[in-house]
């Protein structure tokens, strides 16, 4: 498949799970007549078929929120929550995919907490501090490894824009195919230190030497967390 068939691909999955499987919606995002973007969507047999060239490549990432090596056919499914965003409200979205806070895997099958939040645009400020919402996106943990910084039943923003380890912090990270939520820190000699708050995990602590980074791949940086326990009244 090459990247003209992968950037179909990922533009019919975001007019499925940002536009609500509306050409006209997805139109109205790109600045673009609906008959433009349905050429861009044509399969590849169809003569009419419009490629998306970089140009456009650059358009839907600025758009969106995605890197353009997501939209040509890199990077996991986790990177594919999207944030979208109309006059009034800013919406964060999730897939049915959890990454694990305890034991290094993409859990499927996990049951989602919260499937979406949609925060007025007059609030951002006041709630997040900030306006700018460009990367974030949301990412449920599955797991008590990263307690009490996540809590199990969390949900967390995470901004997918930081893609390399800069500093001190939780991350979600792949690393020898294994995909965490760990705290990472470095070390002397550049050593990364991957580590779990809850000291009940501490066993699986590991870490990560320089001859190994390029094994370690960085999906983003944990920003903000929301506690979802309700109390009585």
């Amino acid at each position: 498949m090459d990247k003209y068939e992968y950037r179909r691909q990922r533009l019919l999955e975001l007019k499925d799970t940002v536009c609500n499987g509306r050409i006209s919606e997805l139109a109205d995002r790109l600045g673009r007549s609906a008959s433009y973007v349905s050429r861009m969507l044509y399969e590849e047999d169809n003569p009419h078929r419009k490629r998306i060239g970089d140009d456009m490549l650059d358009i839907i990432a600025e758009t969106f929120g995605v890197t353009k090596a997501w939209m040509d056919g890199e990077g996991s499914q986790i990177l594919t929550v999207m944030t979208s965003k109309n006059q009034d409200t800013t919406t964060f979205r999730i897939f049915d995919v959890a990454a694990s806070c305890g034991h290094g895997y993409i859990n499927g099958d996990a049951p989602d907490l919260l499937r979406s939040i949609e925060i007025p645009n007059s609030a951002l400020q006041e709630l997040l501090g900030t306006t700018n919402m460009k990367g974030v996106q949301l990412c449920p943990p599955d797991g008590d490894s990263m307690e009490p910084t996540i809590p199990r039943r969390s949900v967390t923003l995470i901004k997918t824009d930081v893609t390399e380890f800069q500093n001190s912090g939780v991350y979600l990270i792949t690393f020898q195919g294994y995909t965490y939520i760990k705290r990472l820190a470095r070390g002397k000699g550049g050593v990364i230190f991957v580590t779990s708050d809850n000291p009940a995990y501490a066993k699986s602590d590991f870490q990560i030497t320089p001859a190994e980074y390029e094994q370690l791949t960085v999906h983003g940086k944990f920003w903000k967390v929301l506690p979802l326990d309700f109390m009585d009244i």
